[in-house]
């Protein structure tokens, strides 16, 4: 391609958000948008680590149930986190994850609407849903960090969690975590094949059917690292897509009971490589699209600030709300018997259910 290249033609969508003034109006720097990205995912992840621990959501859901009880949502105050068993493992993240869900549409909406507000609403201006489904594509790494806290086996493999009882400690089980981990995973891959995937699939599209992808299209362009950065962000987050895709419906829709029992892994141990590269891909996708888009992107409604706590604050919620809520025990998945089984002793069906329905009662 010549050197007449545009911003505008490397472009997939029409759409653009320029400064409403641009006599009087700047625009953030590009290394700034994507460092409030880094740090907003940054301060996520600090706090979902802590709120993501059901040992201490434990400790502030009496004082949410109160409230609760004093308007008449006594209902409501009763699904709140009530099983202190730290030895037992939550399933209801099969459920739990559509608040995740959400709540990060809701933080995009709340963005995107001020956003577009902010911008004029001129004829280039995205309307709210389909820049809303653009910031699905930011990258959000503390779904392949919280990963880190569960160990492969830990949903499916009941003789591996009966063998690590003894060594972890109340505060330090992986269980802790396993809700909020899960919840996040299922509603991660639910995100990225409603939102992400849309611009993605479009990019890539885009940029196969101009040749783009071949190693010597547009030379001579001023903008080709940047062009390429974002196809090649694009078709990376596409092929690795499905992969993840493929380990929520694992967590959404286990084996038999049988298969839970004697499994000696789950979907789990195989998210590490995949989410980690997905993550890379939707990286180079929004930074080299925000490099090549330049002023065509200038987001003038709250500041980076405001845009980076709107994300974390929802985040929070998303997780703290989602561990406290909704917890229900099944015997197949958790342990009902602190330390190892007794040597030369096959658990059965039977004895699982012997010791769910002789174990004391919860404090």
């Amino acid at each position: 391609m010549s050197n007449s290249c545009s911003r505008e033609e490397l472009l997939p969508w029409s759409w653009v958000l320029p400064p409403e003034n641009p006599d009087t109006q700047r625009c953030f720097a590009s290394p700034l948008i994507l460092g409030t990205v880094v740090v907003a995912d940054v301060l996520s992840i600090l706090f979902c680590v802590v709120v993501g621990s059901r040992a201490l959501v434990q400790m502030f859901t009496p004082w949410l149930r109160l409230p609760l009880q004093l308007i008449g949502l006594s209902h409501f105050a009763d699904k709140l986190f009530t099983d202190p068993d730290w030895g037992g493992l939550d399933t209801s993240f099969r459920r739990s994850w559509i608040w995740t869900v959400a709540m990060q549409f809701t933080a995009n909406a709340v963005v995107a609407k001020t956003t577009i507000a902010a911008s004029g609403n001129g004829p280039q201006t995205p309307s709210v849903g389909d820049f809303m489904m653009f910031l699905f594509m930011r990258p959000r790494m503390t779904w392949v960090v919280l990963c880190l806290f569960v160990p492969p086996g830990l949903l499916y493999n009941r003789e591996y969690r009966q063998k690590m009882i003894p060594v972890w400690s109340d505060g330090l089980w992986p269980g802790n975590w396993a809700k909020g981990v899960y919840q996040h995973v299922i509603a991660e891959a639910a995100i990225q094949l409603v939102g992400g995937a849309y611009y993605a699939g479009k990019t890539a599209h885009f940029a196969t059917t101009r040749g783009y992808y071949y190693a010597n299209a547009l030379e001579g362009c001023p903008f080709r690292t940047e062009a390429k950065m974002m196809y090649a962000g694009a078709l990376v987050y596409l092929i690795f897509l499905p992969p993840i895709i493929f380990l929520a419906v694992g967590l959404l829709f286990p084996p038999s009971f049988e298969g839970n029992y004697r499994q000696k892994s789950d979907p789990l141990s195989n998210n590490y490589l995949f989410s980690l590269v997905g993550w890379i891909g939707s990286w180079l996708f929004f930074a080299g699209y925000v490099r090549l888009a330049g002023d065509l992107y200038c987001p003038t409604g709250p500041t980076l600030a405001s845009q980076g706590g709107i994300w974390v604050s929802f985040s929070i919620i998303a997780m703290f709300g989602g561990v406290a809520m909704g917890w229900e025990k099944l015997p197949q998945f958790g342990l009902v018997q602190r330390g190892p089984p007794t040597a030369q002793h096959d658990t059965t069906e039977h004895d699982i259910r012997d010791a769910v329905e002789n174990r004391p009662p919860s404090l």
